[in-house]
C-alpha cells in the first residue's frame, strides 16, 4: 500500500508571522463569538509587533474587537 502524504503543511513549513497571526486570529474569534470576554495573544518581541501590527489592526476591525498593546520590559532578550 502506497504511503500517503499528510494533507497540512509540516510544523517546519510554517514561518513565525503566520503562526502568531494564526493564533491572534483564533482569539479574535472567541471575543467575536463571545465565547470569551478577554483575549491576549502570546508574548512576543517588540520587532514582531512591528511585522504584525498592521495585519492584527485588520483581524480585529473585521472581527468588531478592539486591540491593544501592552509594551513589557521584563521580556528577555533573543
Amino acid at each position: 500500500m502506497p504511503s500517503r502524504k499528510p494533507s497540512f503543511p509540516s510544523k517546519s513549513s510554517i514561518d513565525r508571522e503566520s503562526f502568531m497571526l494564526g493564533m491572534i486570529t483564533a482569539f479574535a474569534e472567541c471575543l467575536a463569538g463571545e465565547a470569551k470576554k478577554l483575549a491576549f495573544s502570546p508574548p512576543f518581541y517588540p520587532e514582531d509587533y512591528k511585522c504584525l501590527r498592521e495585519e492584527a489592526e485588520r483581524i480585529c476591525q473585521e472581527q468588531g474587537i478592539f486591540l491593544w498593546h501592552e509594551r513589557n520590559a521584563d521580556l528577555p532578550a533573543k
